[in-house]
C-alpha cells in the first residue's frame, strides 16, 4: 500500500468481477440508490407477524418517510432500461452466478459491484464514524497496517465515506463481528463473514464518491487469525458513537431518563406500537444502548420487543397505530449507523414470529396491565373477564404503599397534623369536598367518601383512607411544616390553645369553658379517631361510631364527640363552643385513638413505597 494515495489505475466493474471469480467469490450487483418515495420497500401480506402497513416507515428530523429499497448498498441492478431490481445474495452464499445472471446484472455501466464473505474469506471493515473523522480514521488504520506489513500484501480499498476495507484468508474462521485494535477495546468496524456483503471499487456509493482501490493483488494474505494482525473481538462500542442525547452506546445510564413522548391519545381505540415497547427497546430506537455494548444485540433486542408486541396485539385483537414493527427495528438500527441489509439480516435470524413481549415473562397479567396504562377504553373493551380482576388486585397492593404500624404521637404524626389543621383552620367545602384547607405551600382536603389528602406546592405528598395510606412522599418535617403553615407551631400549640381566652358555649351548650388544659388534646384524639376509622353518613356528614364514644363531622364543618350520648366536644373551625375534657373522658378517647394505632401484619408487597 503506498500510503495513503489510490492505485494509479482504478479498475472496471468487469476487471473486479473476474477477479471475483478467480478467487471463488460471487460478484454481485449494486444498483445507484434510488428514490425511496418512487421506488419504497414494500411489505408482502404476512398475517402470521400481524403487519398491518405494506409500506414501512421510518421517522427522519421528525417527519415519516418510506423506507428505500434500493440504497446504493444492498445487492440490486439496474437493467438496460434503467428499472431497478432485488437480488437475493443469501441464493449467492453457496453458488456462483450463472453467466446469463451477470450479463443481465452488469450490462447497465451504471451498476456497480460487491460480493459476500465466507467462513475463510472475510473483509475488515473499518467504519469512519467510530474514530470521529476521517482524517483520525486514517491515522488509526495507516498505524495499523504499518504495524502489520503483510497487510502490505493483500487487497485494500478506501469506502465512499473514508471508511477501509481489508481482504484476508483466514486459516481458522472467525468467531465474532464486532472488532477493536486491542483486546477488550473500543468497537471500530466489522469483520463481514458468511452472509455479509462488501461493496468494492469502482462502484459509486450513495453519497456520490466512488470506492477507491489503495492496493490490488491476485489474492488475499493468509493469517492464521485475526489477531496475528492485531484483530480483537470489542469490548464496548466506540465513545464517539454516541445517542441523540450524547449518551455513548457502551456507557451505563438510567434507561428512564430518556425522555418519552407517548403518541397514544387518552380514549383511543387504537395504541400506537412504539409506545408499548420497554425502556429499553426504546432507548435503543432513539440511539442508545439499552442495556448493550454490542450493537447487533441492542437491534436485537429492539427486534424481539417490538415484533413480540406485534405478535401479542395480533392474537388479542388489539388494533396497532404508527409505524410496524419492522419499521421501529429499521429506525433503530439506522440510528446506530446500520444498513438496511445488516438490519434485515439480524430481523431474519432473530426467530421474530415467535417474539413475545418482555413483560410478559412476569406474568400474563402484565402486557394487559400496559395497554390499561395507555388505552383504557381498548383496555376495558378488549381485555378477558378473567385478567380485570387480577389487574386491579395488583394495582390495589401497588397502591397501598404502606400501613400503619407504629404508634403515632400526637403532636407531629402527618395524618394527625393535618386533621387538626382542618378542624382548626379548615373551610367547610363544595361538590365533593366536605373540609379543606389552602395554606401559602399545604392544601389539605377531606371528600365525602373519606378520603384525605395532602399537597405540596400543589403536588399530592398523602393519601389516606380507610385505614391505608395509599399514597405517601411526605418527608418528617412535613407534619411541622403544614402545622407551621397554618399558624399552629407544634411547640406553642398547646400553650396557645391555653391560653385561648374561655368561650362560652352557644345557647342550649350548657355554658360550659373551654379553658381546660385537656380542650386541645380531645380535639386531637377526636380528629385522629375521625381521620382513622370515620365513614360518610346519610345527612352528607362525616362519622365514626363506637360503644361508648362517637366522632361526627357534619355537613357544616361541625366536630362533635359523644361519650354514651352525651356531648363531650363541639367546634367549628378554630372556636371550641363546648368541652367537657374531664379525666375519664380522656381516658376513653385515648383508648379508642390507641385502638386503632396497634400495628397490623402486612405483606412484603404492601409495604412498597410508590415511586
Amino acid at each position: 500500500m503506498n500510503a495513503l494515495s489510490p492505485w494509479p489505475k482504478q479498475p472496471s466493474v468487469q476487471d473486479v468481477a473476474k477477479w471475483l471469480l478467480n478467487n471463488n467469490l460471487p460478484p454481485l450487483p449494486i444498483a445507484p440508490v434510488q428514490d425511496a418515495y418512487q421506488y419504497p420497500k414494500v411489505n408482502p401480506d404476512r398475517p402470521n407477524r400481524g403487519i398491518y402497513c405494506h409500506i414501512p416507515l421510518v421517522e427522519i428530523d421528525g417527519k415519516l418517510c418510506p423506507v428505500a429499497r434500493f440504497t446504493g448498498k444492498n445487492p440490486s441492478y439496474l437493467d438496460a432500461d434503467g428499472h431497478p431490481h432485488s437480488v437475493n445474495h443469501r441464493d449467492f452464499q453457496s453458488r456462483m452466478p450463472e453467466l446469463s445472471e451477470l450479463d443481465a446484472w452488469f450490462s447497465n455501466p451504471r451498476n456497480g459491484i460487491a460480493t459476500l464473505g465466507n467462513e475463510r474469506t472475510v473483509f475488515i471493515d473499518f467504519d469512519v464514524k467510530n474514530f470521529g473523522s476521517r482524517d483520525a480514521c486514517d491515522a488509526a488504520v495507516l498505524a495499523w497496517a504499518e504495524t502489520h506489513p503483510q497487510l502490505k500484501q493483500t487487497y485494500a480499498e478506501q469506502t465512499h465515506r473514508g471508511g477501509w476495507h481489508f481482504m484476508v484468508q483466514l486459516d481458522h474462521p472467525k468467531d465474532f463481528t464486532n472488532f477493536a485494535l486491542e483486546p477488550g477495546g473500543l468497537h471500530v468496524g466489522e469483520v463481514l463473514g458468511v452472509g455479509r456483503v462488501c461493496v468494492l471499487a469502482p462502484t459509486i456509493g450513495p453519497t456520490g464518491n466512488p470506492y477507491r482501490v489503495r492496493h490490488l493483488v491476485a489474492a488475499p494474505v493468509a493469517v492464521a487469525d485475526l489477531s496475528e494482525i492485531g484483530i480483537f473481538k470489542s469490548g464496548a462500542q466506540t465513545a464517539t458513537k454516541s445517542s441523540e442525547h450524547g449518551i455513548s452506546l457502551g456507557e451505563a445510564m438510567p434507561i428512564k431518563a430518556r425522555p418519552r413522548r407517548l403518541k397514544t391519545l387518552p380514549g383511543s381505540s387504537t395504541v400506537d406500537l412504539s409506545d408499548l415497547i420497554s425502556d429499553r427497546a426504546r432507548d435503543v430506537l432513539a440511539g442508545g444502548g439499552g442495556g448493550h455494548s454490542d450493537r447487533s444485540y441492542a437491534i436485537v433486542s429492539l427486534a424481539r420487543e417490538a415484533f413480540g408486541w406485534e405478535n401479542w396485539a395480533r392474537e388479542n385483537s388489539i388494533p396497532l397505530s404508527g409505524q410496524s414493527a419492522e419499521a421501529l427495528t429499521i429506525q433503530g438500527g439506522l440510528a446506530h449507523g446500520a444498513d438496511e441489509d445488516h438490519i434485515h439480516r439480524i430481523m431474519d435470524g432473530a426467530s421474530l414470529d415467535t417474539a413475545r413481549p418482555s413483560c410478559e415473562c412476569r406474568g400474563d397479567e402484565f402486557p394487559w396491565s400496559r395497554l390499561r396504562k395507555l388505552a383504557p377504553t381498548l383496555f376495558d373493551e378488549k381485555a378477558p373477564s378473567t385478567i380485570k380482576p387480577v389487574i386491579g388486585q395488583k394495582n390495589l397492593e401497588r397502591n397501598v404503599t404502606r400501613s400503619i404500624e407504629e404508634l403515632v404521637n400526637v403532636k407531629n404524626n402527618l395524618l394527625l397534623a393535618a386533621s387538626r389543621v382542618l378542624h382548626e383552620k379548615g373551610e367547610v367545602g363544595i361538590d365533593s369536598s366536605v373540609l379543606s384547607y389552602a395554606g401559602s405551600r399545604y392544601g389539605i382536603e377531606l371528600d365525602k367518601a373519606g378520603k384525605l389528602r395532602v399537597l405540596r406546592d400543589d403536588r399530592m405528598i398523602f393519601s389516606y383512607k380507610e385505614e391505608k395510606i395509599i399514597f405517601n412522599r411526605s418527608e418528617p418535617s412535613d407534619p411541622h411544616a403544614i402545622l407551621a403553615d397554618a399558624g399552629l407551631e407544634v411547640a406553642a400549640a398547646t400553650h396557645a390553645a391555653e391560653q385561648r381566652p374561655p368561650v362560652t358555649a352557644g345557647q342550649g351548650d350548657g355554658g360550659a369553658k373551654s379553658n381546660s388544659p385537656g380542650t386541645v388534646e380531645l380535639l386531637n384524639l377526636s380528629s385522629l379517631i375521625l381521620s382513622r376509622a370515620g365513614q360518610p353518613d346519610e345527612a352528607g356528614g362525616f362519622t365514626v361510631q363506637g360503644r361508648r364514644n362517637s366522632v361526627v363531622l357534619t355537613n357544616q364543618g361541625i366536630l362533635i364527640a359523644t361519650q354514651e350520648g352525651r356531648t363531650v366536644l363541639k367546634a367549628r373551625g378554630a372556636d371550641i363552643v363546648f368541652s367537657c375534657p374531664s379525666e375519664s373522658v380522656l381516658k376513653d378517647f385515648r383508648t379508642a385513638a390507641a385502638l386503632l394505632e396497634k400495628p397490623r401484619h402486612v405483606s412484603p408487597r404492601s409495604q412498597q413505597v410508590e415511586a
